[in-house]
């Protein structure tokens, strides 16, 4: 591809290497890129000469993928260029330059980069359609969804230094459903900065990184201790601990008190069987965390390391022997069902005139069903529960013939209370006993019901301890002006006064 450029005529008698020269026609390939290293040869000369006119020659677009060339020309500027005086004449001109929009391909480009400012982050990323973050809520009164509040305002609302601090306090308040921290941030309502004295109150009552240890440690501590084959309690332990370190390193950072102390590590090693705990002091001197000699100890991160990596191994092993022990079941059920079709049935012919008959299969007992019956019609037709005349009785009646007769209250059949075999519950209460019967058995719940037993029978309680009855005695000296008495006094934990015998006075 060839470019076809206007020359002035009145500038293309100039002898400059750096020039192209005016001709009626040249060929491509003619005219071929001056090397760089031919430049130093003419600068005396052009030094002593004027500046000739740069060329008038229209910008091509820039296009990085073109192969074309375009003309090896002097180095100008846009300030530089005047418009042409002189008649123009076509000149072809093929060079192997690459085509760069700056004067010299080799110049450097001074490119300003944009710097996002400070809290333009939500801005730039609606515009690139990213989803907008949400605050979550604080509603569970744990120190744990606590931390999550207090990072995700961190990091949404600091970075906004030209929001006012009521703002700030009103999306904070929205974000509070726990009644105790409400009541808490409410009583900053008022002063000259309330978000941030109200974050700073919160952050002391439920932000405290020994009270957040105790929390989590708490919550894990109650789940059930971990088997070993357990693969998704394993994993839920993991993270659990992880989870707690993660949020230990936002509140303290990276060597906080809570992180390395040992005995939090103590803790939750009783929670695992005698194997695991082996294997973690196998990774702690492997790893030179624990040294002869030293009072260095493991930490939650070390723990929580070494448990990453054991669930991770854990999870490879087990989708191994899971793919391993499918292809051992598929192969075993080929070989069985190949052997049993090369078997041979055996046939077996009885010599004894008299056969032997099998056992007959005993029939399962079924129990009967029940059949109806209505006590108060003695009809074998229909049940309790659908007798019209039974319907028609008020509870003072119902109650009456069921007294009278010495009735069930659960059934109304003939037979007692504790001998009564019915298990279908009332449709109303639930309790054991016919839908019929339910407001009389409820009117004499309310009923004080007397027990009279006849004269001929008594109750005794026959006492299990002895029949003397101790009484504590202490030894006393009376004393009256010059004489004193040796007697011995009853204490009565009872008595309001203390009484003394006409005897003794």
């Amino acid at each position: 591809m060839q470019i076809i450029q206007t020359v002035p005529e009145a500038q293309s008698t100039l002898k400059d290497p750096y020039m192209a020269h005016s001709t009626p026609y040249i060929p491509p390939g003619a005219l071929q890129a001056t090397k760089l290293t031919q430049a130093p040869a003419h600068t005396a000369q052009m030094a002593n000469q004027h500046p000739p006119n740069p060329i008038s020659v229209p910008r091509p677009t820039f296009n990085p993928m073109h192969t074309t060339v375009t003309l090896n020309a002097m180095p100008h500027t846009d300030s530089d260029i005047t418009p042409p005086t002189a008649p123009h004449q076509r000149v072809t001109v093929a060079s192997n330059m690459p085509i760069c929009p700056q004067p010299f391909a080799n110049a450097p480009v001074s490119q300003t980069g944009y710097l996002p400012q400070p809290g333009t982050e939500l801005l730039m990323a609606a515009a690139y359609g990213i989803p907008r973050p949400t605050l979550p809520v604080f509603e569970s009164g744990t120190e744990s969804d606590f931390a999550l509040l207090k990072l995700a305002l961190d990091s949404l609302l600091s970075p906004h230094t030209h929001i006012s601090e009521q703002y700030k306090y009103q999306v904070l308040m929205s974000h509070l459903k726990f009644a105790s921290a409400q009541q808490l941030a409410k009583a900053y309502m008022h002063h000259p900065q309330p978000y941030t004295a109200a974050l700073q109150a919160l952050q002391a009552k439920y932000g405290q990184p020994r009270q957040l240890v105790q929390s989590e440690l708490g919550a894990i501590m109650s789940t059930p201790p971990l088997k070993i084959g357990d693969a998704n309690s394993f994993d839920s332990f993991a993270l659990s601990v992880q989870s707690l370190v993660g949020m230990l390193r936002t509140l303290e950072g990276q060597n906080g008190f809570e992180l390395m102390c040992g005995s939090h590590v103590d803790r939750l090693l009783g929670k695992m069987p005698p194997a695991y705990r082996d294997s973690f002091v196998e990774y702690c001197f492997s790893h030179g965390i624990l040294q002869s000699g030293t009072d260095r100890t493991y930490t939650l991160p070390d723990l929580a390391a070494w448990l990453q990596t054991k669930s991770q191994a854990k999870r490879i092993s087990s989708r191994a022997v899971a793919m391993f022990q499918s292809d051992i079941t598929k192969t075993s059920g080929r070989s069985k069902s190949s052997s049993y079709h090369w078997e041979r049935p055996t046939t077996s012919f009885l010599t004894s005139e008299n056969a032997v008959k099998p056992p007959a299969a005993t029939p399962a007992k079924v129990s009967p069903k029940p059949k109806p019956y209505c006590p108060y019609c003695d009809n074998p037709d229909h049940y309790l529960n659908s007798c019209d005349k039974f319907k028609k009785l008020t509870t003072d009646q119902i109650v009456s013939w069921i007294t009278r007769d010495k009735r069930c209250w659960k059934c109304g059949r003939n037979h007692s209370v504790n001998t009564c075999n019915l298990k279908r519950p009332c449709k109303i209460c639930k309790e054991i006993h016919l839908t019929i019967l339910h407001d009389s058995i409820k009117d004499t719940s309310r009923a004080v019901l007397m027990v009279s037993l006849p004269s001929t029978q008594i109750y005794l309680d026959r006492p299990n301890r002895s029949q003397k009855v101790m009484l504590k005695v202490a030894r006393v000296l009376l004393h009256s002006q010059t004489q004193t008495i040796e007697a011995y006094a009853v204490l009565d934990d009872g008595s309001e006064r203390t009484i003394v015998l006409p005897q003794e006075v």
